[in-house]
């Protein structure tokens, strides 16, 4: 009995020492990021590296206010984020109750949307470019969510399809029988039950967009230009503007942080479960 209490509280430890290890091989490089955000410019350059000062926001000021091609960066990121999300959940909430509701034999279906996901994103970006070309589309925000929407699209659709599968039918159809048109069930009874899911498909979505590297580097210009890829422009060959870049790191990270304090629970929610309770 006392050897399994001692084994049991050393898995304990060890367990916990690598839940800690993990947690802080994320945590800090995204603190010293944020601390060098805030350090004044002459300090950021010290070496040794000075770890006690006054913070201030004079870079993200810098960053913001005086440099227009990272603000106009920041906004473009943000409307491709939330124009990603929005479509996403719009097409995918039908896409995937009609694939529950009216497909015999789903699971087919579903593998075929997995499969679209398994495409690297290299292999669709050179062809939507030449396209946004032919097209008069590139450097424009509509082609990079166009771009991102192959990505988020197939993935809500899975994503949604799995929580749709523990809505009982009954519900929709008591609805039917009180009048309501096929439409106005999935409205009123569908969507507000698969809210969970809804949420975590948006919040997914919306961070896959704010964050899309590859297509926003080459479906855009100086016009259309996302947050990453003006975060890059910090760092050239003529030197590491680090003040700069630290403030870029900074905000393209500041979503996902977000979300994941804020909308934790529900984002697990609707990722985890599938059925009603």
């Amino acid at each position: 009995m006392k050897r399994a209490t001692v084994e049991a509280r050393f898995a304990h430890a060890v367990s916990g020492v690598v839940i800690w290890a993990a947690v802080l091989s994320v945590a800090l490089p995204l603190v010293w990021i944020l601390l060098t955000s805030l350090k004044p410019v002459s300090r950021i350059y010290q070496m040794p590296p000075v770890l006690f000062f006054r913070p201030t926001l004079q870079n993200y000021h810098k960053a913001l206010v005086e440099n227009d091609s990272l603000r106009v960066a920041f906004l473009n990121s943000l409307i491709v984020a939330v124009t990603t999300s929005v479509i996403s959940v719009a097409l995918a909430a039908p896409a995937a109750y009609a694939i529950v509701r009216f497909v015999k034999r789903n699971y087919r279906a579903r593998v075929a949307i997995l499969a679209m996901q398994m495409l690297p994103p290299a292999v669709l970006a050179i062809p939507i470019a030449l396209v946004a070309r032919r097209l008069a589309m590139y450097d424009s925000l509509v082609s990079l969510t166009i771009a991102c929407l192959t990505i988020t699209l197939p993935f809500s659709i899975w994503l949604l399809s799995a929580f749709l599968e523990g809505v009982p039918g009954s519900f929709e159809e008591a609805a039917l029988i009180d009048g309501c048109s096929r439409f106005t069930a999935f409205l009123r009874v569908v969507v507000p039950v698969a809210t969970p899911g809804l949420g975590a498909a948006a919040i997914l979505s919306f961070i896959f967009g704010w964050n899309e590297f590859l297509y926003a580097l080459v479906l855009t210009g100086r016009t259309s230009q996302t947050l990453p890829v003006a975060a890059c422009g910090f760092a050239t060959s003529q030197g590491v503007q680090v003040e700069l870049l630290t403030v870029a790191v900074v905000l393209m990270a500041l979503p996902a942080v977000l979300f994941g304090t804020v909308a934790q629970k529900y984002l697990v929610e609707g990722l985890t479960s599938n059925s009603l309770k």
